[in-house]
């Protein structure tokens, strides 16, 4: 087995290994974004990010995402403004 850069023992991002190499740039682009922009929130970012990759490496729920949508019943119509 070949050792990706993300796969190494102790790695805090080692959880980046579950996702594609598009995945991987995506969230390496983000996660720069996030870091230079003002209000820029790069720990909600890597939160969000790490539990996309932890979904994707569970073969239970990535067959549950791929999987047929359904049909769940009708969908109830939301309160009119001002009826909460």
């Amino acid at each position: 087995m070949t050792r990706g850069p993300y796969d190494t023992p102790g790695n805090p991002l080692a959880w980046l290994a579950s996702l594609t190499l598009a995945d991987q740039q995506m969230f390496l682009t983000e996660l720069v974004e996030a870091c230079t922009a003002d209000g820029g929130r790069p720990a909600d970012l890597i939160a969000a990010w790490r539990v996309t990759a932890e979904t994707c490496a569970d073969p239970a729920a990535m067959a549950a995402l791929d999987g047929p949508l359904g049909d769940y019943g009708p969908v109830p119509e939301p309160p009119a403004a001002g009826e909460d």
